[in-house]
Parts: C-alpha cells; sequence; structure tokens
C-alpha cells in the first residue's frame, strides 16, 4: 500500500458501524472510501464529524483512500 504522509482534513460522510467502513468528504476534494480499521481511537464515528486522515493508494481497486483518521 502506497500511502501519502501529508496529513488532511474533512469530515465524515457516512460510516456504517456494522460493516465498518464509510466516506470522508475532504476539505480539498474529492470523496475518500475508509475501513473502520483505519480509525485511530475506536471504530464508530458520528456523521459529520471532523477528522484528520491521510491518504493510500486501495490496493483492491488504485484508488485513494482514507487511513490513520482521527477526530480533531
Amino acid at each position: 500500500m502506497t500511502t501519502q504522509t501529508e496529513q488532511s482534513t474533512g469530515s465524515v460522510k457516512f460510516f456504517d458501524p456494522y460493516k465498518k467502513w464509510g466516506i470522508l468528504t475532504p476539505d480539498n476534494g474529492e470523496e475518500l472510501w475508509f475501513h473502520g480499521s483505519y480509525v485511530r481511537e475506536r471504530t464508530y464515528l458520528e456523521d459529520t464529524e471532523r477528522v484528520s486522515f491521510e491518504t493510500a493508494i486501495n490496493p483492491r481497486n488504485g484508488k485513494l483512500m482514507a487511513i490513520n483518521i482521527k477526530r480533531l
């Protein structure tokens, strides 16, 4: 997995706590998929919650995804 280490910020658009995946809306870019295992504090995020994150290339589909997600 290729990681871009620059921290970005955005908000949670959607998070499914049962399937443990969601969508982030970055402050400056396109929506990003993320898996709950990349959330640092706990695996449940509220919709519209502000977060910081890094991005990486998803090895399954080659698209950017959010990792190292932290609450602001």
